[in-house]
């Protein structure tokens, strides 16, 4: 991962290679660099970036857009920092509403899985089970699971 503001090519190239090197599960980079770092790495690692960074407080539509833009441009993983004002505002339903969004956004050949998406959660600091997610995806947001979005794509 390397998401400062100053980050250069050069700096970004480095990660791409030492995550080849090591077989990391991605290199995480600023969107501006995602096109080249795909291009670079020809398939051999997956290029995420984070949707929203650094405060998540940008609107859903934005979120979405950036969400379409980095994947055209080559990422296929996608992290996504929630709104913490709405979270403290105890604004569940938008905060649900935007994760739904976003899941709207995927590509839908590829949409994510439970596990997938309990993944990206824990790694934002979210103690949730894939089971919690799946309760969530199918109470909540009414949500089908990956299978059959896919097949409905």
């Amino acid at each position: 991962t390397l998401l400062l503001q100053g980050a250069t090519w050069d700096e970004i190239k480095v990660i791409c290679d030492d995550a080849m090197k090591y077989g990391t599960a991605s290199v995480c980079i600023p969107p501006c660099y995602i096109k080249k770092a795909a291009e670079y790495m020809k398939g051999k690692i997956p290029v995420c970036t984070v949707i929203g960074f650094p405060n998540g407080n940008m609107t859903t539509e934005t979120k979405v857009f950036e969400t379409k833009d980095a994947i055209e441009k080559g990422a296929e993983e996608i992290d996504m920092v929630i709104n913490i004002g709405w979270l403290k505002d105890k604004k569940y339903d938008d905060l649900l509403n935007e994760i739904k969004e976003i899941i709207g956004s995927e590509d839908k050949t590829h949409p994510y899985t439970d596990q997938e998406i309990a993944d990206l959660l824990t790694g934002k600091g979210y103690q949730i089970s894939r089971r919690t997610v799946a309760k969530y995806r199918e109470d909540k947001l009414r949500l089908p699971v990956a299978n059959r979005r896919r097949a409905m794509a």
